[in-house]
C-alpha cells in the first residue's frame, strides 16, 4: 500500500453477498482511503432492465457499514468523470466483467488521467443475479409463487 493512495470502487451492491463483502476488503486494501459509489436505483433499472431488490438508501446504509469503507455515496448518471476527477482517486478497483461499451470511455478518463484500474477478484459461483434465480426457483418449485 502506498501512501495516501485514494480508492474508489463502483456498483449497484445489490443483495448484499460474500462476493460484496470480499470485493470491498480487496479495495480497501489498495490504499489507505476508500471511497465507494452505489449506483441508484435509476441507474441500475438502466443497466440492468429493472428495480434493485433493495432501494439505494438501503445499500447505501449496508455499505457504509462495512468495515474498510471510508466512505460512499450514490451516483445517479454514468457521468463518472463528474465525481470521479475532482475527488483525486489514484485507484479504481474495477469488475472486470463489466466492460459493457458505456464503460469504455470511462476506463479509457481513468487511464489518460493516471488513475490505476486494479481487477477484482471474483468470486466463483455467487452473485445477486444467481441468487435471485435461486429464489425464483425455489419459489416455484414450492408452489409459493404465481410464476
Amino acid at each position: 500500500m502506498q501512501p495516501d493512495q485514494r480508492v474508489i470502487i463502483l456498483g449497484a451492491f445489490d443483495l448484499f453477498h460474500v462476493g460484496h463483502l470480499r470485493a470491498l476488503r480487496f479495495a480497501s486494501k489498495l490504499g489507505t482511503c476508500l471511497e465507494v459509489g452505489i449506483e441508484s436505483d435509476d441507474i441500475c433499472i438502466e443497466s440492468k432492465g429493472h428495480y434493485p431488490t433493495i432501494g439505494e438508501e438501503n445499500r447505501l446504509e449496508i455499505v457504509q457499514n462495512v468495515k474498510g469503507v471510508d466512505s460512499a455515496f450514490i451516483y445517479r448518471n454514468h457521468f463518472y468523470e463528474g465525481f470521479i476527477g475532482p475527488k483525486n482517486y489514484q485507484v479504481l478497483a474495477w469488475n472486470e466483467a463489466n466492460e459493457e461499451p458505456r464503460h469504455l470511455a470511462f476506463l479509457e478518463y481513468c487511464k489518460r488521467n493516471g488513475i490505476k484500474i486494479v481487477p477484482i477478484p471474483r468470486t466463483p459461483g455467487v452473485s445477486s443475479t444467481e441468487i435471485k434465480a435461486d429464489i425464483s426457483h425455489t419459489c416455484r418449485f414450492m408452489g409459493a409463487c404465481n410464476a
